[in-house]
């Protein structure tokens, strides 16, 4: 399937909650995170522990996953090239950093009432505490879903 590329607005809003980081780290899931928060997996790995890489190799980490996150987007509405490319690049940060759009937002989505996804979206907002491994609100998951419903509502201010 063909996706529809990310419009420069969702990249912008991503790389400013990433940020780049050019040495291995843990994100706040206890996960193993490198460049614009490319989450580390085996494949990734069969030449060694990736510990450090270059900018050029974070940014074509960043386009691989974005398109992971562009297929499944694509995947899950109905007709993503109607939403207005605020809309479509606050799915695709949704998307990218959370791994999957939800069946309630899908829906919500496919039904047409957009102006329910702001309080959809809100409810990705936990992360598995690595520690207790309990689920627990975070403020920078917080922080970025406001940021993507800021991007998702001014869609509206753009229309005609």
């Amino acid at each position: 399937m063909k996706a529809r590329p990310t419009p420069e607005g969702g990249v912008a809003l991503i790389k400013s909650f990433e940020k780049l980081r050019l040495k291995r780290y843990q994100d706040p899931a206890g996960l193993p995170t490198i460049g614009w928060g490319h989450l580390i997996v085996a494949s990734d790995e069969v030449d060694g522990k990736l510990e450090r890489i270059t900018a050029d190799r974070a940014d074509e980490l960043l386009r691989a996953d974005l398109g992971r996150a562009e297929r499944k987007v694509c995947a899950r509405v109905h007709n993503p090239d109607e939403l207005a490319d605020e809309q479509y690049g606050a799915l695709v940060s949704l998307v990218f950093n959370v791994g999957r759009m939800g069946d309630q937002l899908r829906r919500t989505i496919n039904l047409g009432r957009f102006e329910e996804v702001p309080d959809v979206l809100r409810r990705y907002c936990k992360l598995r505490d690595p520690e207790t491994g309990a689920l627990v609100v975070s403020k920078g998951l917080l922080r970025r879903r406001e940021a993507e419903i800021a991007l998702w509502n001014s869609a509206k201010e753009t229309e005609p």
